[in-house]
């Protein structure tokens, strides 16, 4: 017989404790994220956004004692929208409605998972070629591992990418980069036009 559990209850003269119920036997063992549910996820998060005339950018399913489903979302086409012409929270809770009829359906997924559905934003992370790719020809910033021009942190335009080499012009001057090389990539944009 496990010892009972109490918790502290705020009174004026002084405290007082009530009994806890047990509920540990009760809980059941946080459920895995396989590759297989997370595919799941990406496709049912791909067609919620298509269903309202956006495109997923990019999902970040994760389990950190408690189930998180992030979702990003954007409008097709333009990479770099001009203002007010973003994803609007009307569009996101109405994402999130729809992906959260197959999440409360899937067996594999606890009850008290959380979704968070939103854009990527303007100065959205680049984290991979592809992301990259889309990117090039707009205004980057990027944390390098080794110093370039006497910084870690530069900021230009992303001429080209060939393969997992990055041209930036900054300054005027062009450099080439191993993505290898990159610690952190995302969108810059110049809010003094």
């Amino acid at each position: 017989m496990s010892p009972k559990k109490y918790k502290r209850k705020q009174r004026r003269g002084g405290p007082d404790y009530d009994e806890i119920e047990e509920e540990d036997d009760a809980r059941e063992p946080p459920k895995r994220l396989t590759d297989d549910l997370r595919d799941r996820i990406e496709s049912w998060a791909d067609e919620a956004a298509e269903a309202h005339g956006l495109q997923l950018f990019k999902i970040e399913p994760a389990v950190r004692g408690r189930w998180i489903v992030r979702v990003y979302v954007e409008r097709p086409g333009d990479f770099e929208p001009d203002p007010g012409e973003g994803v609007e929270v009307d569009e996101c809770a109405e994402v999130s409605r729809y992906l959260e009829a197959y999440l409360d359906a899937e067996e594999g997924i606890p009850e008290n998972y959380v979704l968070e559905v939103s854009s990527p934003g303007l100065e959205r992370p680049l984290a991979s070629l592809d992301e990259l790719e889309r990117a090039v020809g707009n205004r980057v910033q990027l944390v390098t591992r080794e110093q370039i021009d006497g910084q870690n942190k530069v900021i230009g335009t992303l001429e080209a990418l060939e393969g997992d080499v990055l041209d930036i012009e900054v300054d005027g001057r062009s450099f080439t980069i191993d993505w290898d090389d990159v610690k952190q990539a995302r969108l810059k944009r110049d809010f003094s036009l």
